[in-house]
């Protein structure tokens, strides 16, 4: 009986081993991991029909082939990706930005496949160039991506309001603005900088947000997956000859190209036929006398290196006539304008300022042909398309040539860096009011309540620190007052400037009752400016006048107009028989925060002359000071430019 047992037992041991043997022969099944896509080239690129392609795509297809993966791809729009994903209906999906509030819905690698930034591009000619020029504009995101929440955080942090549109993909997206249906879009500089020129658009220097790109999978349930991307990702960028590193040069990278200028050719030719002339000239006088020759190598050197300032400088040269064509252009002149040089020759210059900036160029010249010494201008530059750019340029009059010399550089980048500067400045300046109120509230609070428990010295400081407060509270509302006076559009009408002085005078007479106060207007007082500028103007003016002759016996404000002698131009002035103050230091009276007296002998902030100042040059005109101390003051200012000689 012991061997029949021991037979079954045989048997049903061998055919375990037989099952085991025939197991381990069978390979094991693969992963199945799917991954979806969308249409973001060169990053990811998912067009129907055709198998998906891309950065992510060859590094997940890489380490698919070193994990044994089985990729599936589940097509769709970005939205609808990281849907499925929440839903776990997919394993992984590419190019993904990790933020905090997506680390609560999805796991995220260690390793970034990329680090990347949001930019935003707009139509060519559109004017967008910094964050405030996108005010009441239409801009196009990318549907579900967080651009839309770190532009409007942006934008709110600026008190910029544009309107969001919402798109499922880039190429929708840069559609909807070449057709008009919104003003800007926000894209990687992958796809905008590979799309954009094609599409028309040109990228602005709104930049933002730069973050980290990952495979992002469903929360909680693709650790395994997780460490094998991080695993396989870290030994592929330690190799510089790795599968990751061709992906980036192929779908990032572009060969550099170089491309010879146009007039590189014939200013050569004519560089060698120069030279060639230059040595038949030499041989032609080798008897002459050394010091003829070695005049003469000088002023071929001279000759030379201005040919090469005029021509390869970086700032437009030009030369004008008495009239104020062009007559000569330097190579930055076409860079700048965007026509031909042919085409600039003959053309008016003032036609290529901007109209309200026009006046302002004719005054520099006027003073230049005049003999004055000019300083830097800035102006609005229009350009062959019809786009405008900020320049800042200065002249030179030459009687013997009866020319006009003119350089000018473009200064949009620095315009557009300080209206940002001076919309920081006003968001702060506006920010500061709110604890300055409390800090006020507060200290009248304690004064109306505790002020009669308080002794003397106790008293005097509180009430030093309310007065403080208010002294800060009127220094922030002239800060504010001046960074909306350089960004304010200004409006020229025919202004009644008497009306406005009356009125003005009304206002200080209510304001100061206890002065006698004086007040002799001019009739027929009218100009052609900002109403609203000029009534600033006229209100700090005639303010300062009454405040430093408050202590005379009869205090006396004058108001009205001369004619410049030497120009013809109509000159507004503000006179007073006040304190008055020494003329070394009218220089400074119109820089910000600069007083003469002490805020114990006269209240004032110090920016209401600084304020003026902006104003007048922003009409073209000047302003100058005269006084004598307890012989009062004089202000003198003009609202429009000088007229040009005749020629």
């Amino acid at each position: 009986m012991g061997f029949p047992g021991l037979a079954a037992r045989t048997a049903r041991t061998l055919l375990c081993l037989v099952v085991l043997a025939f197991v381990a022969a069978v390979p094991a099944a693969a992963q199945h991991v799917r991954v979806g896509v969308y249409q973001n080239s060169p990053k990811v690129d998912y067009q129907p029909g055709k198998p998906p392609q891309g950065l992510f795509i060859d590094v997940i297809e890489t380490i698919a082939q070193r994990e044994g993966w089985d990729l599936e791809y589940v097509p769709g729009t970005f939205a609808q990706g990281l849907a499925r994903l929440g839903r776990d209906e997919i394993d992984l999906m590419p190019d993904v930005a990790r933020t905090p509030e997506r680390e609560k819905h999805f796991d995220f690698p260690r390793e970034p496949v990329l680090s990347s930034w949001n930019q935003v591009y707009a139509r060519a000619g559109s004017g967008i160039r910094s964050l405030l020029d996108l005010q009441g504009r239409r801009v196009a995101v990318l549907e579900g991506s967080v651009q839309e929440s770190f532009f409007a955080d942006l934008a709110a942090s600026f008190g910029v309001t544009p309107t969001i549109v919402r798109f499922p993909d880039y190429a929708s997206a840069f559609a909807a603005v070449v057709a008009g249906q919104a003003d800007a879009v926000v894209s990687n500089p992958l796809y905008g900088a590979a799309r954009a020129r094609g599409a028309g658009l040109e990228d602005t220097a709104i930049i933002f947000a730069p973050t980290g790109l990952f495979f992002a999978a469903p929360h909680g349930a693709r650790r395994p997956l997780l460490a094998a991307l991080d695993r396989q990702m870290a030994a592929l960028k330690q190799d510089p000859s790795s599968p990751y590193y061709a992906a980036m040069r192929r779908w990032i990278a572009t060969e550099p190209q170089t491309v010879l200028p146009p007039w590189l050719r014939p200013v050569a030719l004519a560089g060698a036929l120069l030279l060639s002339l230059g040595l038949l000239w030499i041989l032609t006088l080798r008897r002459t006398a050394s010091r003829l020759r070695e005049s003469e190598q000088r002023q071929r050197q001279v000759a030379s290196e201005i040919g090469r300032i005029f021509h390869y400088s970086l700032d437009a040269i030009c030369v004008l006539d008495a009239e104020l064509r062009l007559v000569r252009v330097s190579d930055a002149c076409v860079k700048l304008w965007g026509w031909r040089a042919a085409e600039l020759v003959g053309r008016a210059f003032p036609s290529l300022i901007a109209p309200d900036d026009r006046s302002a160029a004719i005054a520099l010249l006027a003073d230049a042909r005049g003999g004055h010494p000019t300083a830097a201008v800035e102006s609005r530059s229009l350009d062959r398309g019809g786009g405008s750019r900020s320049i800042v340029w200065s002249a030179a009059w030459s009687e013997d040539q009866r020319e006009f010399y003119c350089i000018a550089r473009d200064d949009s980048e620095r315009q557009q860096l300080l209206q940002e500067l001076q919309s920081f400045s006003y968001s702060v300046s506006h920010d500061l009011r709110a604890p300055l109120s409390t800090i006020s509230g507060f200290i009248g609070k304690l004064l109306a309540d505790y002020r009669e428990r308080l002794d003397p010295p106790s008293l005097a400081r509180v009430e030093r620190v309310l007065l403080a407060t208010r002294r800060m509270g009127q220094l922030i509302d002239d800060l504010l007052d001046l960074a909306r006076i350089s960004r304010d559009e200004m409006r020229r009408c025919e202004v009644d400037v008497g009306a406005l002085a009356h009125e003005v005078a009304d206002g200080l007479r209510q304001a100061h009752p206890e002065l006698d106060l004086r007040v002799l207007i001019a009739p027929q007082l009218h100009a052609l400016a900002d109403p609203r500028l000029v009534r600033i103007v006229l209100e700090n003016l005639m303010g300062n006048a009454a405040k430093f002759s408050a202590r005379v016996a009869l205090p006396t404000i004058e108001v009205g107009q001369e004619v410049d002698p030497d120009t013809g131009a109509t000159v507004f002035f503000v006179r007073d028989n006040g304190v008055g103050f020494e003329m070394r230091d009218a220089q400074d009276l119109f820089a910000p925060f600069h007083r003469l007296h002490s805020a114990s002998e006269f209240e004032g902030s110090g920016i209401g002359l600084s304020i003026v100042s902006r104003i007048v040059g922003r009409h073209g005109g000047r302003i100058r000071a005269e006084s004598a101390p307890g012989q009062g003051a004089v202000f003198r200012f003009t609202l429009a430019p000088a007229p040009l000689p005749a020629p």
